[in-house]
């Protein structure tokens, strides 16, 4: 039987997505943008306990043994399905490639605190596209003049597709908007990073953020006009209203 697919009448992308597709070929694109028209439905988030426990270590719950125990107790695990066996595999390289990851100086004086963000978050919306920013952690503070402090901390995992120099400003551009947009307040540049994890990367809202945020405007228009022209994909079944 020819599994169904869903259909997002409203076009609508995540925030890593975006930052992907503004620096890939053609082809990526076009399969992207399908992608996320067409969900495969009931399709569960990859990296779920490695994005957990990673956002338990950086508001401090969890420190570096701490983190380390996880990993063994992942890989004591014997039984699940295919695709929890492969997801926690998965977790145990995202993990491991975390304690990789370069800590930047910029801001580490701040007096911040780190905390895990909502579950559904509002979007923001460029040129006609719903972008789900959603941070895995919000930050708040003063810095070393007692100015407030407004960030966020989004993750990305991927093995294939980092984001590179292209999307990595992209992104951090596009949260730093977001943080502006959302909790009320001017955003701290340095404090809205964009996480590569395999790459072992730390993106910073970059400066000449107006130029960059155009782009990823034009990039939404023109991932909002093609939309409603992708077709069901091929030998799709029965067709579910997302």
């Amino acid at each position: 039987m020819t599994p169904p697919v869903m259909q997002r009448s409203t076009p609508r992308l995540s925030l890593t997505k975006l930052a992907e597709y503004l620096g890939a070929t053609p082809r990526r694109r076009r399969r992207i943008v399908a992608d996320q028209k067409f969900p495969r439905p009931f399709a569960a988030a990859r990296y779920g306990r490695a994005r957990a426990a990673l956002v338990e270590h950086l508001t401090g719950a969890l420190d570096e043994a701490g983190l380390v125990q996880q990993v063994t107790a992942i890989s004591a695990r014997e039984d699940g399905t295919p695709w929890q066996l492969q997801d926690d595999l998965g977790c145990i390289e995202a993990m491991l490639a975390w304690l990789e990851v370069p800590v930047p100086s910029a801001g580490c004086r701040d007096d911040v605190t780190l905390r895990a963000a909502a579950q559904a978050p509002p979007r923001l919306v460029l040129g006609g596209l719903e972008v789900s920013v959603a941070p895995e952690l919000l930050v708040g503070g003063k810095d070393r003049q007692g100015q407030a402090v407004r960030g966020a901390v989004k993750l990305y995992f991927s093995k294939h597709h980092p984001l590179g120099p292209v999307g990595g400003p992209a992104a951090a551009t596009a949260l730093h908007a977001w943080v502006g947009a959302v909790l009320n307040g001017e955003p701290t540049a340095r404090w809205c990073r964009v996480v590569d994890v395999f790459a072992g990367q730390v993106w910073l809202a970059p400066p000449h953020r107006a130029r960059r945020l155009a782009n990823l405007e034009l990039a939404a228009e023109e991932i909002a006009q093609r939309w409603p022209l992708l077709p069901v994909p091929e030998g799709a079944g029965v067709v579910l209203a997302a």
